[in-house]
């Protein structure tokens, strides 16, 4: 019920435009607190030297209904792929859609459609995340966040939706991404990100999730909280 949340004095997240969303949308006067789970460091681990190596696309993090996942698939049936493999996530979620998305996916894309159907080691999964340019996630609500960081830490194109809440926050933060209404052509698909690029995406991931970045935020949220 909304009155449950106007009796909430905090909203914890790292994404202020969440806030503003849920303020507006409940009428409620929640007070922003800057807090995130895992910094960058933790986020791409291992993958911190690494770069995508190649031309692969993923989709989506889950069998999720949220995942929108046949709006891009629609999309990408239309382009000239060439030998790109077509990388969907399925290892959680509901059992029924993953069953669905097997058979279109297979029937869209014959051998060059792969789901990752079971839990896989974090350090496999990463060479999966290495092999993959262009990374597709046509979710409308925040969600994925992390496969995000990694996607774009790594040079990977990633693609969003402009109706999800990151829209704004990407854009706000200056990341160089993509929309999935309008950028998602063959051509945009053929095309890697640039060093430059890259590497202007990853001097604003550490400037906002780096540990010495996140460190005062932090104790910022507990001295508040001990007021």
């Amino acid at each position: 019920p909304i009155e449950v949340f106007k009796r909430i004095d905090y909203c914890l997240t790292d994404e202020y435009e969440e806030l503003d969303f849920a303020n507006n949308l409940l009428g409620t006067n929640m007070k922003h607190l800057w807090y995130n789970y895992y910094s960058i460091e933790d986020t791409v681990g291992v993958l911190a030297d690494k770069s995508v190596n190649g031309e692969n696309i993923l989709i989506g993090n889950s069998s999720t209904f949220e995942s929108n996942h046949l709006m891009a698939l629609n999309k990408l049936r239309r382009f000239n792929l060439k030998n790109k493999k077509i990388i969907v996530p399925l290892s959680y979620g509901d059992s029924w859609l993953k069953a669905r998305l097997l058979k279109i996916g297979k029937i869209l894309f014959s051998k060059n459609f792969e789901a990752l159907v079971s839990f896989m080691p974090r350090d496999e999964y990463n060479m999966v995340m290495c092999s993959c340019a262009y990374v597709i996630m046509p979710h409308y609500r925040p969600q994925a966040f992390g496969n995000i960081l990694t996607a774009l830490w790594l040079g990977a194109k990633v693609f969003i939706s402009n109706k999800n809440i990151v829209y704004p926050f990407y854009k706000r933060l200056g990341v160089h991404f993509y929309t999935l209404e309008t950028d998602l052509t063959t051509k945009e698909l053929e095309v890697p990100l640039s060093q430059t690029i890259i590497n202007k995406n990853r001097e604003i991931l550490m400037k906002e999730y780096s540990r010495d970045a996140m460190k005062p935020r932090i104790q910022n949220v507990v001295e508040e909280l001990n007021r």
